[in-house]
């Protein structure tokens, strides 16, 4: 089973941390390079909630990835 770990557990030099969660992009400050303020789907708590942020995380990172790949 995997367990949640903090971010500087895991994080590694030159790393692109994106936060999702207000309060997570708060906590880490200058840590966490870019922000996505994507709707939390839990207080709906139905599928298609999920499924729409899903689908929204999918659409920026397609966006964010070929613009990483062409800076290194």
């Amino acid at each position: 089973m995997v367990h949640p770990r903090h971010v500087s557990d895991v994080r590694h030099d030159g790393d692109l941390v994106v936060t999702v969660c207000d309060l997570a992009h708060e906590e880490l400050g200058g840590l966490a390079a870019v922000h996505w303020s994507v709707p939390d789907p839990v207080p709906a708590g139905n599928p298609d909630s999920f499924d729409t942020a899903l689908a929204e995380l999918g659409r920026r990172v397609g966006l964010l990835a070929p613009r990483v790949a062409d800076a290194s």
